[in-house]
């Protein structure tokens, strides 16, 4: 890789907290933290889509939080539905990592991280919601 090259790392699927093996998914999430931050060109960004909890809960998202802090990449984080179903809205995630929507900019690239999901109940997407994503993209651009 030339010392110019864009890059930028995603990952997903983190599942920190309630699971069989919440300490191996916080190791596995160190590591993959640490291994980034090792390489001689970081990635410019570290996008994280979704899941990276599981169950919603404010104290997962507060771990995640804890582990994430140290990261010396520059990240955004997507909600996705692990992320959002265990509280009764979207505060736990807004206090603890954001918007559920967001744009950023990554050397010459714009990124916008969006998911229908923005409220829901048991699944059922509120159509009130769905109605104002095109809007929200257009803003970005």
């Amino acid at each position: 890789m030339k010392k110019n090259d864009f890059y930028f790392a995603q990952l997903t699927d983190i599942h920190i907290g309630t699971n069989p093996k919440p300490a191996d998914a916080k190791l596995q999430f160190q590591w993959a933290l640490s291994e980034l931050q090792s390489f001689e060109n970081t990635p410019e960004i570290l996008l994280i889509t979704g899941d990276l909890v599981c169950n919603g809960r404010r104290d997962e998202l507060e771990e995640f939080k804890s582990v994430i802090k140290d990261c010396t990449i520059p990240w955004r984080a997507l909600a996705t539905n692990h992320d959002l179903w265990g509280e009764k809205d979207d505060s736990a995630w807004r206090d603890n990592i954001g918007d559920l929507r967001c744009s950023t900019v990554a050397g010459d690239f714009k990124f916008i991280m969006f998911n229908i999901f923005i409220f829901f109940t048991y699944f059922f997407i509120k159509s009130s919601s769905i109605k104002s994503i095109p809007k929200w993209i257009h803003s970005h651009f």
